[in-house]
């Protein structure tokens, strides 16, 4: 599956060094980390498509025909009744090349620099086709933005650049970063298709969570110990504080705070959403230990930013996975096996 980043621009992937070894990573999950507390990790960050396309290098020498392969078919590919044509795709190459060339420092006449120009060229088409393929879906659900929402976005992030500094008017911005008044439109029309589209089909952004604290101990033998001291009345977050190996929260009496079904490990998550308000739980092992854990509070809530973003993103892509099986693309070239 490809990274939902294939949508948020038209540039933003070329940008990405490790999109030049391969076309897209999955979306991250859940799976626990090496501190104690099961935690979700952290989203692949969607940038702004404009700000990131500012060079933070000095430019290198923009490619030369010569440098990039040429292809001889006229149409690259084909998604569904719509032909992408050798004309587009090579405008694309050649713009992901310079503007990788500009952040990064990388020289395309150095032939070690070349031996990553057929990824990049296979970047560029399957950013084509999932852009193309996601702007049909969007039209058939009337979701294409306006030309007053374009417009209006544009103007946002022209002022947005300024407002960032280093550079006197948009015309140096343009002629630093390597991009036209063209580019910009492109990246905010294919941006807005991907947010009203991630919004339409990156599923609820409100779930059943509880807040809970825990005691984790490294042995049985200690959290029996912390159940018998906790069954006598002695305070939860008192024997967090002394007892809990999870550094990450037990100054904090072991809160964990509020999170949904999909974030812990399966062990851990079971036992939380399985008791009611104001229990706590018998031992729970896991691979970080023995945990007890308490409900504080359980509700339905809206999601946190980063655990939304989460959430979407694995939504989204499942649904476009789908729309892609669904879809009749040929691709008349390719470049990596």
């Amino acid at each position: 599956m490809k990274s939902i980043n294939l949508f948020v621009s038209s540039i933003l992937v070329a940008l990405a060094p490790a999109m030049l070894i391969g076309c897209g990573q999955a979306t991250p999950t859940a799976n626990p980390t090496s501190t104690p507390t099961p935690v979700v990790e952290e989203p692949t960050p969607t940038p702004s498509p404009i700000a990131v396309a500012s060079p933070t290098t000095a430019p290198s020498p923009a490619p030369t025909i010569s440098v990039i392969p040429s292809i001889t078919v006229t149409v690259v590919a084909k998604v569904n009744d719509v032909e992408l044509s050798r004309d587009d795709f090579e405008w694309a190459v050649a713009r992901d090349a310079k503007l990788v060339a500009q952040q990064y420092g990388i020289d395309w006449n150095d032939p070690l620099a070349q031996s990553l120009l057929p990824e990049l060229q296979q970047n560029a088409l399957e950013r084509l086709i999932s852009q193309e393929l996601l702007r049909q879906l969007a039209e058939a659900e009337e979701l294409l933005p306006t030309e007053d929402e374009v417009q209006a976005e544009i103007e946002a992030a022209e002022a947005q650049i300024l407002e960032q500094g280093g550079f006197a008017n948009l015309d140096e911005f343009l002629e630093s970063s390597g991009l036209t008044e063209a580019d910009i439109e492109t990246i905010v029309r294919g941006g807005m298709i991907y947010e009203k589209m991630l919004d339409a089909h990156g599923g609820p952004k409100e779930m059943e969570q509880v807040h809970v604290r825990h005691i984790l101990v490294e042995t049985e033998e200690e959290g029996n110990a912390v159940l018998t001291k906790l069954e006598e009345g002695e305070d939860f977050a008192a024997l967090a504080a002394e007892y809990s190996i999870d550094s990450g929260s037990k100054d904090d009496g072991g809160d964990l705070g509020w999170f949904p079904r999909g974030v812990m490990v399966a062990e851990f998550e079971e036992a939380a959403f399985g008791l009611e308000t104001g229990e706590t739980s018998e031992l729970v092992k896991t691979d970080y230990g023995y945990h007890i854990i308490e409900v504080l509070e359980k509700e339905i809530r809206d999601l946190e930013p980063q655990l939304l973003q989460i959430f979407q993103q694995r939504a989204f892509n499942e649904w476009f996975a789908a729309q892609e099986e669904q879809a009749e693309i040929e691709r008349f070239v390719s470049f990596v096996e």
